[in-house]
């Protein structure tokens, strides 16, 4: 990268306004079937030519962004959920589940 390239892209990541359809996502291929299926579930319709657009799922540069990446099949984040017997950490876990690695508003529903 140019000093000029690392300069926007530090810029760009360190702004007090950064979003995260802002900030391009490390994965370059990503699919959403989990994501159209809930749309499709809720009654929403999918027109797979704006998809990724009208969902703001890639940025100004036309790279996935990190919204795109938590959305996607597939990522590398999980939720951890852990209960408790008692009312301290020191008590009992009588629950210990890992959801992720998948479209976060899934991985939510299967955690709640």
């Amino acid at each position: 990268m140019s000093k000029k390239q690392i300069e926007k892209e530090f810029n760009l990541k360190m702004a007090s306004k950064l979003q995260i359809t802002d900030i391009p996502s490390s994965r370059k291929k990503l699919k959403f079937t989990y994501l159209k299926m809930l749309f499709k579930e809720n009654g929403l319709s999918i027109n797979d030519e704006t998809f990724l657009e009208n969902n703001k799922l890639k940025n100004e540069f036309g790279e996935f962004n990190i919204q795109a990446e938590l959305l996607a099949d597939e990522n590398d984040y999980s939720i951890k959920v852990v209960k408790f017997d008692g009312n301290s950490k020191a008590s009992n876990i009588t629950i210990r589940n890992e959801y992720g690695y998948k479209c976060l508003i899934v991985a939510m529903k299967k955690c709640l």
